[in-house]
C-alpha cells in the first residue's frame, strides 16, 4: 500500500469476522479498533473505525459480495480513494494491493 494518512493505518493483518453486518462478511485488522466492511447506503466497500458513523477511512465504490484480492491503482482503473477521517475524501490511493 502507498499510504498517505498518518493518524489512520490499513496496513497489516485481517481477519474475516464471524458474522455478518448489513449483509455481508466483514474483517477486522488484528489488534487495533479498524474495520474493512461494506456500507450499503453509499454502495462502498470501506475501512473505518466503527460501525455507526459511515465516515470512512479508505473507501471503494463496488458492488462486490466481498472485496476482491489483487493490487488496485491506475493502471486496471479501480482505485481505493482517501476518505473523509483522511481529510482528503475522495482523492485516490496510489495503491492498495490486498491479498487472498
Amino acid at each position: 500500500t502507498n499510504w498517505n494518512c498518518a493518524d489512520f493505518s490499513i496496513d497489516g493483518s485481517w481477519r474475516q469476522s464471524l458474522g455478518l453486518f448489513e449483509g455481508k462478511r466483514f474483517w477486522t485488522l488484528k489488534g487495533e479498533n479498524r474495520h474493512l466492511r461494506w456500507a450499503k447506503n453509499r454502495g462502498v466497500w470501506m475501512f473505518d473505525t466503527n460501525f455507526a458513523s459511515g465516515i470512512a477511512i479508505a473507501f471503494i465504490q463496488t458492488d462486490t459480495a466481498a472485496p476482491t484480492s489483487g493490487i488496485f491503482d491506475a493502471a486496471n482503473g479501480v482505485q481505493w480513494k482517501y476518505g473523509k477521517k483522511c481529510g482528503m475524501k475522495g482523492v485516490d490511493i496510489a495503491n492498495v494491493e490486498i491479498l487472498g
